[in-house]
């Protein structure tokens, strides 16, 4: 089975990369713009990871994730990672995650793809 991969992310044009490099990869992929598309994607598509932004429009990313959990997916919760405007892990807005099981990671935006990659393969392999 192919895994799924959501990407919610508000910058068109890093979506898109997104969306590229997972789908060249194999992967099948859908995105949002925002958390309510977002979750309305999430229910449709039941993806196996989710690649969020931390400055989703219309909520937090902590709050699309917890949303996730209450919206009917299967499973214990989806993995993530967080993506963010620079290297901010340490941002006490992002303090939720470093405490959340699954997310799989921060890192920034515009980071080596290579990275991003590996945190997405490492994280659907466990």
């Amino acid at each position: 089975m192919t895994p799924k991969i959501l990407i919610v992310e508000h910058e068109g044009a890093i979506r898109e990369l997104y969306h590229y490099i997972f789908s060249e990869l194999g992967y099948e992929v859908a995105v949002a713009g925002s958390g309510e598309e977002g979750l309305s994607k999430a229910e449709r598509f039941l993806p196996d990871f989710m690649i969020l932004a931390s400055g989703i429009p219309g909520m937090t990313a902590y709050e699309f994730a917890r949303r996730t959990d209450s919206c009917g997916l299967p499973g214990p919760g989806i993995p993530f990672i967080i993506t963010t405007p620079d290297d901010c892990a340490s941002d006490p807005l992002n303090q939720p995650f470093h405490s959340d099981p699954r997310c799989r990671g921060m890192l920034p935006k515009l980071s080596n793809p290579d990275l991003i990659t590996k945190m997405v393969k490492e994280a659907l392999q466990a």
